[in-house]
């Protein structure tokens, strides 16, 4: 699950992406 932040500056910024 995508915990943390959406695409901010066109760059993803997740704590917890899909590793």
């Amino acid at each position: 699950v995508r915990c943390g932040r959406k695409k901010e500056k066109g760059r993803t910024q997740f704590t917890q992406e899909r590793t």
